[in-house]
This record gives structure tokens, sequence and C-alpha cells, in this order.
């Protein structure tokens, strides 16, 4: 089950190389991206066509300027066919060719009267080299950045107005416009796009304003340039640099880098750097508002980690009015729908986004507080919306043209490829709200986090029960906690991104949704039956399962345990198919559910040891005993409940021998026993800290006469964790009993 560092590396890799497959659009008009404002259209003409005849001048008087192009023709005339006996011998030779056309843009744009809104194009000394921000070995070929991006970096090195020359020498994530992979004959090609796209993830995650990342492959003397999107990569024809017109291709993208809007080259300019107040700042939109609300950036509590998909982001910012800390969420989400009218209302004083999105966080966050927010038990356990929308870019200056920002607006030019279904319509939106989570790696116990996975599962089915919303999409991100004044800590249940509105009718499964390692089994194997919140609890049981091995606590950690190594590794890499089987052969049975999973908890073999030299048995004492023991019977109630049958609402029934019919969420009336004491109980939850109040009586959870030991206690408010604990296995008995 677990693998090696080595093995996932190995793994990750194939991913890349198969992915390419699926993302791969040909898109002959992608340099169009790189738009230029009509105003300057005329000026970056003729610099283009001055550069490439100075270029051409220079390799026709063989200066040794551009030792790249002289040496491919040479070669190519002679009928070698890799013009390069190895990677290395190419990239002085492309550093060349890059700065001779990126030096004579800026000295064109100063002789026309354009070197005032022209970037210098530069690429750092040091190629094949690990970059600044890495979280892996990999070393781009050749890196490129832009002064005038510099200025808005965020690493913190070098100076803000881009003047340090050092800047230039090591390749930094956080700085880095784009890459160069090379590979010495065109046969490399696919591999060359596989390594610029694994690439791209370290540049998301280091710079929090990059919507999408260019690239630029070179296999033999053939060039292709590449726009790598939230679902896409786009590519040019090839462009053979032995040629002229190849050459010109290559000027053309460094002249359109030069003087197109920041946002066509992948940039955010709604988070942006203040050099006035050293900050950065974030614009926040609301639905019927014209003007954005601008708030200080603190902090970021979560990078964008993934090649492609929605590109979450969460801030910590400041409200300047209030002096409110406020938590700040970024992401693309994903529409159904593509609509015609993606504008934004004139009107001043009312302007309001003139389109309705069918899958909408904003509304479902207010709608799921006029249900939550008059109980006093979900109080901090979930987020309440304070400003929010779908994220408006203002590209003229005018705010009566502002557009709402979407891979439509973002990519038009590429052409009609964009219109066609393979291309996901997605719609960036932004919103604020509070209170501000925490991570559950600093949590201070594994009791503090069975409280707060109760509290999590607590609040998926009443809001499900009550609003009818399905969350869809439990992660180790997507649960957080929340502490009060007096050290209690209560789940927050994060990311409604995800989420849908159910009817009395049922909405299918069309697509699979969630996060991979903690996906329900009828998920993952994508069965067109209804979702219910049982795939949502049956998540939980996984994400139980994922931090009894790898640690609660961040002082609990496994030693050389990180994203590369886990020894739940099959729940994460592969198809998803795979892991539906992987986790399959671990839940079909009680024996092989300890055997394969609780067995590997923290300390469960009870040899592990501590830098602490009194604790002898960490798995007792901190308590992952308890969370297995849990974890056992929750297994139990969602997979072997004698009362499910084949009545098994949205998650896998491994019983059965074909999918169970679907027609309810629910199975009970507002009569039920089982409803009614689930109901007393949270009502006894709220109001009381002794456990013995807590009515056991016919509960499901009593019919097993199971009474597991919680050892001693170590927190004053234990009877509280022991009542949450149990009402979190019957959770999951209450909403399958017929």
């Amino acid at each position: 089950m677990s693998m090696s560092r080595d093995e996932l590396r190995i793994e990750r890799e194939k991913q890349a190389s198969d992915a390419i497959g699926k993302i791969f659009v040909a898109a002959p008009n992608v340099l169009n991206v790189l738009n230029i404002d009509d105003d300057m259209t005329e000026s970056v003409s003729i610099i283009r066509e001055q550069v490439s005849k100075n270029l051409e001048r220079h390799i026709n008087s063989g200066a040794g300027v551009c030792k790249f192009d002289s040496l491919v023709m040479d070669r190519m005339h002679k009928g070698v066919s890799k013009p390069f006996a190895k990677e290395s011998d190419m990239y002085a030779p492309i550093q060349t060719l890059v700065g001779f056309i990126a030096g004579q843009v800026v000295e064109a744009s100063r002789t026309n009267g354009t070197a005032c809104v022209c970037r210098q194009v530069e690429f750092y000394k040091k190629a094949d080299h690990k970059p600044v921000g890495s979280d892996d070995d990999k070393r781009p070929d050749v890196a490129l950045t832009i002064r005038k991006i510099l200025e808005t970096a965020h690493d913190g090195t070098g100076d803000k107005n881009g003047s340090n020359d050092k800047l230039y020498v090591h390749p930094t994530y956080g700085n880095m416009l784009c890459v160069i992979e090379a590979k010495t004959s065109l046969s490399d090609q696919w591999d060359a796009y596989a390594q610029a796209h694994m690439y791209t993830r370290n540049m998301y995650a280091c710079q929090h304003n990059r919507q999408f990342v260019w690239a630029l492959t070179v296999c033999g003397s053939v060039l292709r340039i590449c726009l790598f999107t939230n679902d896409k990569m786009f590519v040019s024809d090839a462009l053979d640099l032995s040629r002229k017109g190849g050459r010109s291709s290559l000027v053309e993208f460094i002249a359109r880098a030069s003087f197109c809007n920041e946002y066509h080259l992948g940039y955010d300019p709604t988070i942006r750097y203040n050099k006035d107040i050293d900050k950065w700042q974030v614009d926040i939109f609301s639905d019927g508002k014209a003007e954005p609300k601008t708030l200080i950036l603190d902090s970021v509590l979560h990078i964008a980690t993934r090649t492609t998909g929605r590109h979450t982001r969460c801030f910590i910012c400041t409200d300047p009015d209030s002096n409110e800390q406020l938590l700040v969420k970024d992401a693309w989400a994903e529409e159904t729908k593509r609509p015609e009218l993606a504008e934004v209302d004139g009107d001043e004083d009312t302007a309001a986004v003139s389109i309705e999105f069918k899958r909408d966080e904003v509304s479902l966050l207010k709608e799921v507080h006029e249900v939550l927010g008059k109980e006093e038990m979900f109080k901090r356990c979930y987020p309440v919306l304070k400003y929010g929308g779908v994220v408006r870019q203002n590209l003229t200056n005018s705010q009566s043209s502002a557009i709402i920002d979407t891979t439509y607006s973002a990519f038009a030019k590429i052409g009609p490829v964009l219109q066609s279904d393979q291309v996901p319509y997605r719609v960036h939106k932004r919103m604020a709200s509070t209170p501000i989570a925490s991570s559950l790696r600093n949590l201070c116990s594994v009791d503090e986090y069975i409280v707060v996975m109760a509290d999590a599962m607590i609040t998926l089915w009443y809001i499900a029960k009550n609003c009818g919303i399905l969350h869809r999409d439990i992660s180790s991100n997507n649960i957080m906690f929340t502490r009060d004044e007096d050290g209690t800590v209560r789940g927050f249940l994060n990311d409604f991104d995800c989420a849908i509105k159910t009817s009395v009718d049922r909405i299918p499964r069309t697509t699979m949704t969630g996060t991979l390692p903690f996906m329900s089994i009828c998920n993952l194997e994508d069965r067109q039956i209804d979702q219910t919140v049982l795939n949502d609890l049956e998540s939980c049981i996984y994400h139980m399962c994922w931090f009894g091995i790898e640690g609660v606590c961040s002082s609990h950690e496994r030693n050389a345990v990180n994203d590369y190594q886990t020894h739940l590794g099959g729940w994460r890499i592969g198809s998803p198919k795979k892991v539906a089987e992987e986790k399959i052969s671990h839940m079909d049975s009680d024996r092989s559910f300890r055997n394969r999973v609780t067995s590997l908890f923290i300390g469960a073999d009870k040899c592990e040891t501590h830098e602490d030299e009194h604790v002898d048995c960490k798995y007792k004492l901190y308590g992952y005993d308890r969370l297995a023991s849990l974890v056992c019977r929750l297994r139990e109630a969602l997979f072997e409940n004698k009362k499910l049958s084949r009545k098994c609402w949205g998650t896998y029934n491994l019983l059965a021998d074909s999918s169970p019919p679907s027609d309810r969420v629910f199975n009970m009336s507002d009569d039920d026993r089982f409803g009614n004491l689930f109901a007393k109980n949270l009502k006894k939850l709220d109001d009381s800290k002794n456990a013995s109040t807590f009515d056991m009586e016919s509960s499901p959870a009593a019919d097993s006469n199971e009474d597991p030991d919680f050892g001693p206690d170590p927190f004053a408010n234990r009877a509280l964790d022991k009542c949450r604990e149990i009402i979190a296995q019957d959770i999951i008995n209450i909403m399958i009993i017929e």
C-alpha cells in the first residue's frame, strides 16, 4: 500500500505524460492571446518588423550574434537530423537568441517613443538550475522573466524596482514568466510538453496572482509556443527556427510579451503589489455593486498546488475601513452553462453581473447562513459571507467596459477552438468571509480532531437535510477548525465551490467531483446514481484514515512522510478506477480494513518512539487507538449495516451485486424515532457538558453493545468529546435506517 518517494515520482511523471494527450489542443492562433491594445498595435507591428530585419541581418553577416541559428542552419544544410548532440549544448544558443531579440525590442521602443510601456524580457543566466521556491528536484532548461514583472514579485528577493541584476542569475519561480524546455530531437516533443507542464505547478504555487502560464519547447530546430490553462494546453503550429518564418514568430512572441496587458501574460491585475504601502492588495467584487472592495493582504493560507483545476488560493486580508480580518478565497469554478452575455451593466450606482450561474458558492453560503445562523451550535462552523462575487477585469480603465473574468474573456483570441465542448467554461470567483479557521495541523490532540470531525459530519448532515445542499468535496483542506475563547474547538466546514442545490427530483451524478484520496468509491467509479450526503460522510471516513496514518498534529507527523511518500499512496496516485479498486480492497471487510488501514495508524505497532523520552506508547497516549476504534465503527455502520440492504443512497454498497436504486436523501419523517433521538442529542450536546445526560437508549450505536475504552481524561471537556464521538457514529446509522 505504501509507495516510496521514487515510485511516486515515477508515477507522477507518468501521469503528467498521460495527461498531455488529454489536455492538448492545437491552436494556431495562440499568440493572439497576447493581445495588444488598439493604440499600440501599429507601434508594436513596426517594432516587430524592425527587430526581424535586424535579426536576419546579423545572421546573414555571420557576426555570430545568434549562434543558435547559424549552427542549426549549418547542420540542417548538411543533413544532420539532430542539430545538437546533447541538450546542454542548446542552452547557451537559446539564451543568446532570446537575449538578442529582447534587447532589440527595447532599443526599438526607445526609438519610436514607447519605452515607457515596454517590458524587458530577460533570461536567467543559470540554465538547467533548480529554481528558488521549488518543492521538487526538477530543473527547467532555460527560464525567462520580465523586469517590470519583478516589481510585483512576492518572494522577497531583490528590490522592488527590478534593478538588481543578481535577480537574473538564479531562476526563481516567484517571478518566472515562462520556461523553455529543450530536446535534441523532434521525436521527444511530447516529453518536452510533459516536463513544461510539470513546471507550471511550482509557478502557480509561488505566484498567487498567476492565472495561466506560457511555455516554449525547442525540439531540434522546431519551436512551439504553449499556453497552459486551468484545463487545456493550447499549442501553436511547428515553427522552424532554422528558417526566417520560425524566427519571425519568436520575435512576435517576445514583442507581444513586452507590450501586452499583464492580464494577457497570465497575471491578475485585481491582485497587485502596491509599492506605496509595501503591501499586496486584493479586490473583492460583490454582485450589485459597481466598485470593488479593496483589502490588504496579510498572509497566504493556501496556495495553488496543481497544474490544472480550480487553482484555489486562500489569503488572510484586512478590511482597511473596519480593520477586521477576513478570509479571502480565490478560485476558478467550472460552469455547465455557457452564457451569451458576460458583461457588467454600465450603471455606475447599480452595476451588476448580467448572468445567473448554475452553481454559485456565494448564493449557497447565503442560504446556509439563513438556516444555520439561527442555531447556536453551528456558530463558527461554516463561512459567513462578507463580500463576494465574480471577478471583473477592467482592462481599459473604464468601469463601464469591465468584463467578467472567464476562460472566454481570457482566451477569446484563440478562436473557434475555444467554443468547442472539449474546453471547459470557467468563471473566476472571489469572496471574503469570517471566521478565519485554522489548519487541522494546528490541533493539539487526536481528541480535538475527533470533535472537529464530529462537528463537520453534523454540519454536513444538517445542511443536506435543512438546506438541500450537498458539499461534494471533503478533503484535508476543506475541514478546518476554530477555537472559542474558552479553548473549545469547533469543526469548520469550508469550500462550497463544488456544492450543489438538490431538488425533489434529485440531481443525477454526471461527473466525478472531489479530491481523489477522499472521494467515495461510487464517485470514483462514476456510477450514474444520485449523490447524497452519504458520499460526503464516506469521504469523512477516508479523511480520518488519512490523518490517523499521516498524523493529526504537526508534532505527530511521521518522519520522512511528505507529498511524495505516503502510506496511502494508492488512494492518491493513479486513475480514479484504480483508486476505487484500492479502496474496495480496504473497505470490503472489517479484517481487511484493520489489517491494511488502521494497523498503519500512528503507534499501532506499539514500538514507535518520540523525541520526548517520557512517551512510551504514543499510540495510546495520543489517542490514535480511540480514532482507530471510531473509524472501524463508522466503516461498519456505512458498509456493513444490515438495515442498509440495497437502498444505499449515494455510496457504494459492497454487499450488493449491482448498483442500488435511489429515490430519497433521507428516509425519515418528523416523527421518526431515530430522527427525534438525533435531534434531542444534538440539543443536549449544545446545552450540556455532561455525557450522562445523553439518551443512548434505542440508539443505533447502542445496539452494538460496544463500550470502548476511552482511556484517561486528558482534557476538561472530555465528556463532551465522548458525546460527539458517539453522535458521529449515530449520524450514519440514522440516515441509512429503513
